[in-house]
């Protein structure tokens, strides 16, 4: 029996299209490649009304301070909702820890099952737990699942609430993000 891709698995918001694909096997940045100009489609699929839309994204800014942590803005516009449409701020420091908006998204030195704390103040931690390589449009990656919680105490899996999960990966950056239903 043939292994199912990671793709035929878990696919519920599908990178469709990838215009300025970033070089591969660069650094650890990999999982989030941000240079100016880049840009990503993907499909958005809302499970409960079953309506389907497009997700844009393009970084409108990049740069770089004297101790080489980087900054980045990116574009994102949902075709048919306007609500989703704005700005995400995005910092990466000396250890290629990847924040959005002051919050700790992905940890570039984590290990399978490792958990860190992502905002304090709202109780939420996330959980790396899934590494895996595959093959993407032809492409050999590594990929990460990374589950976000609410979560009190970080001590008792059980009374964690799941928010959301990204895929990152390597050479692409978020191939899946599934927001869980409230």
């Amino acid at each position: 029996m043939r292994k199912r891709t990671f793709l035929e698995r878990y696919a519920l918001v599908s990178l469709i299209l990838m215009i300025a694909l970033p070089v591969f096997g660069q650094d650890s940045l990999d999982f989030y490649p941000h240079n100016l100009g880049n840009f990503w489609e993907y499909r958005v699929i809302e499970e409960v009304n079953f309506t389907i839309d497009t997700l844009q994204n393009t970084v409108v800014f990049d740069s770089t301070d004297s101790l080489n942590r980087s900054y980045f803005t990116i574009k994102r516009k949902i075709l048919n909702n306007s609500y989703y449409t704005g700005m995400w701020h995005y910092f990466i420091d000396e250890n290629k820890d990847i924040y959005q908006s002051g919050q700790l998204i992905f940890k570039n030195s984590a290990e399978l099952n490792d958990i860190w704390i992502v905002n304090y103040q709202e109780s939420q931690i996330a959980r790396l737990e899934i590494i895996e390589q595959d093959t993407i449009f032809g492409q050999p990656s590594t990929l990460k699942g990374i589950t976000y919680y609410s979560a009190t105490d970080t001590t008792d899996d059980s009374l964690w609430l799941v928010l959301n999960s990204k895929w990152f990966a390597s050479g692409f950056g978020i191939i899946q993000y599934r927001l869980e239903p409230s």
